[in-house]
């Protein structure tokens, strides 16, 4: 392909794709999560690490699981 147009993605592209690749639907799973539930934009995901996302993930669910204890403390 030489003299041929290529896409060139940035590194972190690359990394994401790969990613997704190896984690399939749960990476999408967590990417949707972040960006609808934690107000996180797509660029913010490409970003995050593997780790990083597991991290902010784990502070969501908790998040959402101290306002459930709340709202049913209050209703009882």
């Amino acid at each position: 392909m030489r003299g041929g147009k290529r896409k060139h993605y940035p590194l972190h592209r690359k990394f994401f794709l790969s990613e997704l690749d190896a984690y399939g639907e749960g990476l999408a799973q967590q990417a949707y999560n972040l960006i609808k539930h934690g107000g996180f934009s797509f660029r913010d995901i490409l970003m995050l690490t593997c780790i990083e996302r597991n991290e902010f993930m784990k502070l969501l669910i908790d998040e959402n699981q101290r306002e459930k204890e709340e709202l049913s403390s209050l209703n009882k």
